[in-house]
């Protein structure tokens, strides 16, 4: 939970817009990791290294995969969380106006 002005009761703050900013940014780098994903090369002819090699990309293309995918996942925590830190200093602010009235 925020407490008004952006700071958390463990003392952590962050500015209004730092989550969803950070948000932005991975799905960006996520898109960015997608859009390599047809620039795979085809596998060379590597005689007796060829399968290993086809392996290798493989896996590289499976990982970047899952980091691209990781991140989307990652991105949408920080939008829910941005959102519940919102709802909370709204809430707080609200409350402080009740109390002074």
């Amino acid at each position: 939970m925020m407490l008004s002005g952006g700071t958390s009761p463990a003392g952590i703050s962050a500015p209004d817009g730092t989550l969803t900013g950070l948000a932005t940014t991975v799905t960006s780098g996520s898109d960015l990791l997608e859009d390599l994903a047809p620039l795979v090369p085809a596998v060379p002819s590597a005689g007796l290294a060829e399968l290993l090699i086809a392996d290798l990309l493989t896996h590289l293309v499976t990982a970047a995969s899952v980091v691209s995918a990781d991140a989307l996942e990652a991105a949408a925590r920080l939008t829910a969380s941005s959102a519940t830190y919102a709802g909370a200093d709204q809430c707080s602010a609200d409350s402080l106006l009740v109390m002074a009235s």
